[in-house]
């Protein structure tokens, strides 16, 4: 909704007061979440605000799963640009985005955890397997993106709607999504585990160099399907 009308405002999304608005839609998968459980659909935390610190406590993570969260963002953003090695000119793999692209993907990104595995992944993976659970959240993390592609000065509107960036964007979060899930449980059911993926994964793209879409898209695919082999047994499964 807030997206929506920062669209209909015809403004840039940082013009006051336009990037109230916007703050709001950044924040809105978070935002859900409390609401809800501040309305009793929940049944882990009773206070919106426990469920918050809970989700945000780097020390609910494990070294070991410290390891393989920060392994994974390291693939995430490095694997394309090995595989895409010819493309890296002379400047080298280092090219810093737009600072405010930096702070928004670092923060905005980690932030969104706490809504999409924080509160919908558990709530899902209670009725539907896990895999499946990661798909549906994949599906509305997309569309949720959608109205940023109408908005002036977003990332998302200088991709272009319709473009093949536009289409590899759209997809991303949904074949990305099932690995999100896989993190989520094999760290113990630990959200801090996705926020801390998602947003320096976030970061880390914004400080090397673009990769070309399709690749990007290939190696987020590559690793949903890589992590649904190696653990189909419990992925097909519903949690306890």
């Amino acid at each position: 909704m807030c997206f929506a009308i920062v669209v209909g405002s015809g403004r840039p999304w940082l013009q006051w007061p336009v990037a109230v608005i916007s703050l709001l839609g950044g924040l809105g998968p978070l935002l859900v979440a409390l609401w809800l459980i501040g309305r009793s659909y929940w049944r882990r935390d009773r206070n919106p605000w426990a469920f918050l610190m809970r989700v945000m406590d780097p020390t609910t993570l494990s070294w070991r799963s410290y390891a393989v969260t920060l392994g994974a963002t390291a693939v995430l953003v490095f694997l394309p640009l090995f595989v895409e090695m010819l493309r890296v000119d002379d400047a080298g793999i280092w090219h810093t985005g737009p600072f405010v692209f930096m702070i928004v993907g670092l923060v905005f990104g980690a932030l969104e955890e706490v809504g999409w595995r924080g509160y919908a992944q558990e709530a899902l993976q209670q009725t539907l397997p896990i895999w499946i659970s990661g798909l549906v959240i994949g599906v509305f993390w997309s569309l949720w993106h959608l109205p940023l592609f109408f908005v002036e000065g977003t990332y998302q509107a200088q991709l272009g709607f319709g473009t093949l960036s536009f289409w590899t964007f759209m997809l991303n979060p949904i074949v990305a999504s099932p690995f999100y899930a896989w993190l989520y449980n094999v760290t113990g059911r630990t959200a801090f585990a996705a926020v801390l993926y998602h947003g320096l994964g976030n970061l880390g793209r914004e400080l090397v160099a673009d990769p070309h879409p399709m690749v990007a898209l290939s190696v987020e695919l590559t690793m949903t399907v890589v992590v649904l082999i190696l653990s189909w047994g419990w992925m097909r499964r519903r949690a306890q």
